[in-house]
């Protein structure tokens, strides 16, 4: 089996029974082999592989050569053996449960950290990143799409999520939630502002929503950190010059 990139051989080598070759569909590339061929060919989208896995914002899966991976090929022979059953709906399950594990066996086992050229060609420009953060800032109060963020930034929703996380390190929403929350803290400094009219001046539905979002960057509750927060200023406060 050979692939060809721009009339560059980058793959050609015999790929045995029960392996696997990945390759990016990211540049145009041309396939040929010889002699009879029995495979499955799934597309794995990145963020499929990815999802769930901290840490790994920045990585690749190794393509081009050949994956010497028992157990991705038991998987990848699994979708082989099943296709074309009697009950397309039960397929389609056991499928997405069998690709799933692909993407968690490439993501974990089969993954490289992208070269920094790749990156660049994969984050945001400079230009697009501070369009996406004053769109961000500017409607941080009120509920907003990230899908509108991604046509300021001229990019489709997908391209735009991986771009994010690649330049900021999260996703849009969680920069966004982070965000929020250092604000309503800034807010909450002060006594005399409610914490449900907290939550609706930096965008989220109710307290309720505050609470849940603030939970988990925090590790308390709004209402918990006010408290310490008063608490310390008070001592501050007292304390001797």
């Amino acid at each position: 089996m050979s692939v060809v990139r721009d009339i560059r051989t980058v793959f050609d080598d015999i790929v045995p029974v029960g392996r696997t070759i990945a390759i990016d569909l990211a540049q145009p590339f041309d396939v040929a082999w010889s002699g009879p061929l029995h495979a499955i060919a799934a597309y794995l989208p990145r963020h499929a592989i990815f999802e769930g896995h901290k840490g790994l914002e920045q990585h690749s899966i190794v393509d081009n050569t050949v994956l010497d991976d028992d157990l991705l090929g038991a998987i990848m022979a699994c979708l082989r053996q099943t296709a074309g059953p009697s009950n397309p709906q039960a397929f389609e399950l056991f499928a997405r449960q069998l690709l799933a594990a692909a993407c968690s066996c490439l993501a974990r086992t089969h993954s490289v950290l992208m070269s920094e050229p790749r990156l660049r060609r994969l984050a945001l420009s400079d230009e697009q990143r501070q369009s996406a953060i004053d769109y961000i800032l500017s409607h941080l109060d009120s509920a907003f799409s990230m899908h509108h963020v991604a046509a300021v930034c001229g990019l489709s929703y997908r391209l735009f999520t991986r771009a994010f996380r690649l330049s900021l390190g999260a996703s849009p929403q969680d920069w966004t939630n982070a965000t929020r929350v250092n604000r309503a803290k800034r807010l909450m400094q002060d006594p005399s502002l409610r914490l449900s009219d907290i939550a609706l001046m930096v965008g989220f539905c109710d307290q309720s929503h505050l609470n849940r979002v603030f939970f988990r960057f925090c590790a308390c509750t709004p209402g918990e950190w006010r408290r310490n927060h008063e608490q310390k200023r008070t001592i501050e406060q007292h304390e001797p010059a």
